[in-house]
């Protein structure tokens, strides 16, 4: 246990200041923008957000970490190909992951929201930001920069240095601290899970591109593409809501291009809400696959502990608690501020 614990430690407190510079290096950039240009800082908040988002995770923070970790021993995992109809089963599987995840983490996201939603005024949250920028900065911030960076972040770096430690702390290792760094209900579960599964089968295939590419596929699909949908379709989407027939048939008569994006927008998510119930068939189907032929999901790796002491060595670390506590203080961030402007109107 003692070896795994070390180097789950000397992971975790590196990610630490890494936490501690994505938490603080933004505000303190907000502060003096906000301070010297206010007026502009307002009027450009979403994108000032995105941009500095992109600026402390992509261009400082992954270079940040990628020396901290240099010298931390790294396994050279085994390249192999995924081949094309794999691929389209993992896209299938992220999916289904993500209806799992946003099912769990939505409910406790809107248990502490919701109630306080008039009390968060100035607060821009997820939705907001993506809401309220434009489509091809979207594309390019979430859809593009942020899958290569995060999964050269917590598949790449993480993984090759856990990797000989055991799969089990690699994979859960992985996916934990990118659920976290995420620092919101909404996502974190979600991310978790799919962090997991993006571990698995960078650890199978030696190949952080094809983990990119999911990322990547998710990202466009939800951020971009259904965020913009939805944004088209939103003044019919208020009628639809309403259970107002005839309003809808004046839309069709009076406003036709309102009224087909409502439609376009109904049928992208049922297409998604199949593709997502698939995704949790086709991953009960391949665990099945996977137990009749008696082969094992997590494979034994030389030299590594069993499974029991990688449990424990990941409960037991002091680096990863260090890293857990700066998260949860972004999620802190996140909840705190309308709870407490409730409370202290009250």
């Amino acid at each position: 246990m003692k070896n795994a614990r070390q180097t789950l430690t000397a992971i975790g407190w590196r990610y630490t200041i890494f936490g501690v510079f994505f938490l603080v290096f933004p505000q303190i950039v907000m502060a003096l923008l906000t301070h010297f240009a206010p007026a502009w800082t307002n009027k450009n908040y979403v994108y000032v957000a995105l941009g500095l988002t992109a600026l402390t995770v992509d261009f400082l923070g992954f270079p940040m970490v990628y020396l901290l970790t240099k010298n931390v021993p790294k396994a050279q995992i085994e390249k192999k190909r995924l081949g094309f109809w794999k691929f389209m089963l993992c896209i299938l599987i992220m999916a289904g992951l993500v209806i799992i995840g946003v099912m769990v983490g939505l409910p406790y996201h809107l248990i502490l929201t919701t109630p306080f939603s008039e009390a968060a005024g100035d607060v821009i949250g997820l939705t907001e930001l993506m809401q309220g920028s434009n489509i091809f900065v979207r594309a390019l911030v979430v859809g593009i920069l942020a899958p290569i960076f995060e999964e050269l972040l917590f598949r790449k770096l993480m993984v090759d240095r856990l990797a000989p430690k055991g799969e089990v702390v690699a994979i859960v290792t992985s996916g934990v601290t990118f659920g976290l760094f995420h620092g919101n209900f909404q996502q974190g579960f979600m991310a978790a899970l799919i962090g997991m599964f993006f571990a698995y089968v960078y650890i199978r295939t030696g190949r952080v591109i094809y983990t990119i590419g999911f990322h990547m596929a998710l990202n466009l699909t939800t951020s971009v593409m259904t965020t913009t949908l939805i944004m088209k379709a939103e003044k019919g989407l208020t009628l639809a809501q309403s259970g107002n027939s005839t309003a809808l048939q004046n839309l069709l008569t009076n406003s036709p291009k309102d009224f087909w994006a409502l439609i376009l927008a109904e049928a992208w998510t049922l297409f998604l809400m199949f593709i997502a119930f698939a995704g949790i068939v086709a991953l009960i189907v391949s665990i099945i696959v996977i137990k009749s032929k008696k082969q094992k999901i997590f494979r034994p790796v030389p030299g590594a502990e069993d499974f029991d002491a990688q449990a424990l060595a990941m409960v037991s670390s002091w680096g990863l608690w260090l890293f857990y506590i700066v998260c949860l203080v972004k999620f802190a961030e996140t909840y705190l501020p309308p709870i407490i402007k409730t409370i202290t109107k009250m």
